[in-house]
């Protein structure tokens, strides 16, 4: 059950790393994150 749970963090951190890699790239990442910080 903990091999699950390290996989699925190893995962989510690996498309974080794939979305930030995006965001450096497009403006409009700014625009999300700027109206993400107040949603969430």
């Amino acid at each position: 059950m903990a091999l699950v749970i390290i996989n699925a963090l190893v995962i989510v951190a690996m498309v974080g790393h794939f979305f930030d890699a995006l965001k450096m790239n497009d403006p409009r990442w700014k625009l999300f994150n700027f109206v993400n910080r107040f949603a969430g």
